[in-house]
């Protein structure tokens, strides 16, 4: 045997030694499996592929996630058949194939660009509702003085036009009225024995009516809280009359322009 044909013989036993452990390597491999799943969404049957890694549909499509979609995880090494790049997602929880998982998608960058869709699965769409709303404005004029006058007969005179006014942008209401007396005068509860008190005394008794409410002092002394739950309403932007009156004892000396007495009233949102 000459060398060339040893060598020759040599070499075709190498390539079938390489041939044979290519073979073996090849075998030995684990293959994917070609699978079958029901598509949630549409109804078809879809193949998958088992045993490669794929990406999640938020790696191949760059969107965030998205509500019910979510790409499977037991197991993970499921991709599409069509596309083996791609792990198979599920749409609440179940398998669905790439174009209902492409559908979803879509949707989901509509949203993103004109508003909210209707789901083509429910066929319903979740719209937020939201507000922005500024402090409701408080502002509440009350009257300026409460005159009377009362001539020699003791007849008496009070304003006509006394009202508390609502400039507020939603109801109130009067809840308290308080009454002080100044100017050494006191205060009497109101009844006409005020008017058998000794002459010159300094000592009146007050009656007011706001809205339908009416009150009035009940205390001897210098300070009386004529109501403290009197939740007199007022609408928005309407006025609440105050009508008044006052009972006082004969006076030998004019009096004029004195102030006897302070009037508080608390208003606070109806």
């Amino acid at each position: 045997m000459g060398l060339k044909n040893l060598l020759r013989r040599a070499s075709g036993l190498i390539t079938a030694f390489a041939l044979l452990a290519s073979m073996m390597v090849v075998a030995g491999a684990a293959s994917p499996v070609r699978g079958t799943f029901h598509c949630a969404i549409c109804g078809n049957d879809c193949d998958d592929l088992w045993g490669l890694s794929g990406i999640t549909y938020q790696e191949k499509y760059s969107v965030q996630d998205i509500s019910n979609l979510e790409s499977k995880t037991n197991p993970s090494d499921v991709v599409y058949f069509a596309d083996s790049a791609l792990r198979v997602a599920q749409y609440n929880g179940e398998d669905i194939c790439q174009s209902c998982l492409e559908t979803k998608i879509t949707e989901y960058k509509a949203n993103l660009r004109e508003g909210t869709s209707v789901d083509s699965t429910t066929g319903a769409a979740s719209v937020p509702v939201t507000v922005a709303r500024e402090a409701a404005t408080f502002s509440v004029t009350v009257p300026t003085t409460l005159p009377i006058s009362v001539d020699a007969n003791g007849n008496v005179t009070t304003a006509t036009d006394a009202a508390i006014i609502n400039n507020s942008g939603a109801p109130v209401a009067v809840t308290k009225v308080e009454l002080a007396s100044l100017s050494d005068w006191t205060l009497a509860a109101y009844s006409r024995d005020i008017l058998n008190l000794s002459v010159d005394a300094k000592q009146f008794g007050l009656q007011m009516n706001i809205g339908d409410k009416t009150i009035a002092t009940s205390n001897s002394g210098t300070s009386d809280i004529l109501s403290d739950s009197l939740n007199a309403r007022i609408a928005k932007g309407q006025n609440c009359a105050v009508n008044y009156n006052a009972l006082f004892p004969a006076q030998t000396a004019a009096v004029s322009d004195t102030k006897i007495a302070n009037v508080v009233f608390t208003v606070g949102w109806a």
